[in-house]
């Protein structure tokens, strides 16, 4: 009697919530990348506003204004850089929350598959089991049927 072979019945959906999880967690690196792109970006506009030139002292209107224009521009930089950087974040948790999701999907059907194997196994065992006690009660037959 040959052992047949372990079939798991949910592979496939095993198989298609692996590849979930793969894109989930590469959706996951790219959201990183963002989230730290943007806090680079962030960093940069910040340093650019506190090395903007300021004025010195009692000056004129005509040297005042374009470091006010500049200090300004800087500082609506930095604002939308914070804001994106939060976007960007909040883009980064979703991501995470997604691939865990994922995740725990796959290790749950991981865990079936497992407790399968097992089971299958342990079938397995109790028919060789089976065949050798047929197989001694059968050659005990023969031998006694023999002598008789």
């Amino acid at each position: 009697m040959a052992a047949r072979k372990f079939h798991f019945r949910l592979a496939t959906v095993a198989r298609v919530r692996r590849i979930e999880e793969e894109r989930a967690r590469a959706a996951l690196l790219a959201a990183n990348v963002q989230l730290q792109q943007a806090a680079t970006r962030l960093a940069e506009r910040k340093d650019h506003y506190w090395s903007a030139p300021r004025p010195a002292g009692v000056t004129d209107t005509e040297h005042f204004r374009p470091a006010w224009m500049e200090l300004e521009f800087a500082a609506k930089a930095v604002q939308w850089s914070t804001a994106e950087r939060i976007e960007k974040a909040e883009v980064a948790d979703l991501a995470r929350t997604d691939w865990i999701i994922r995740r725990q999907r796959v290790e749950a059907l991981d865990r079936l598959e497992q407790r399968s194997r097992e089971v299958w196994h342990r079938d397995v065992l109790r028919a060789e089991d089976h065949l050798v006690d047929d197989l001694v009660v059968s050659r005990i037959r023969t031998t006694k049927g023999s002598t008789v």
